[in-house]
């Protein structure tokens, strides 16, 4: 069973939008489909709660762990070249993941400072740029 055949079925509300689904987000129980679900090209399953929810909190809400996102290869019956490239692979998904992370986030900080210029009201937008600060200093710390 691939990490994307675990994780739908356990998500509410599932609608297929072409290479990815929409569904409610189980974290943030919200009755709008916030939750972006989508897969590299490694079968790593890559979540995105618009309403701010940190994947490891999804995934917590129905049941799973990280790891579950992820396609569980046998190390043990791989050659040595295959492990070799299978571990560089995971390490690139990973830092890709994080790179992800601070683009989106650092995105996220650029429309609230414009959102604060132009006279939005400032305390929600201060908070959420608090969320991207800490999200972007976890993702550099997974990178490390």
């Amino acid at each position: 069973m691939t990490p994307i055949d675990k994780l739908l079925p356990l998500l509410p509300n599932v609608i297929a939008r072409g290479d990815e689904w929409l569904s409610e987000c189980p974290s943030c129980d919200k009755k709008r489909r916030t939750l972006v679900i989508s897969e590299d090209a490694n079968k790593t399953i890559l979540l995105h709660c618009y309403r701010g929810c940190r994947a490891i909190d999804v995934v917590q809400a129905v049941g799973l762990k990280l790891s579950d996102l992820f396609e569980q290869k046998d190390e043990r019956r791989m050659s040595a070249r295959e492990l070799a490239v299978h571990r560089r692979r995971t390490k690139l998904t990973r830092v890709e993941a994080c790179l992800n992370t601070i683009g989106y986030e650092a995105d996220v900080i650029d429309f609230a400072i414009k959102d604060i210029e132009s006279g939005a009201p400032r305390d929600a937008m201060l908070a959420r740029m608090r969320i991207a600060k800490s999200r972007i200093h976890e993702a550099v710390q997974e990178m490390k």
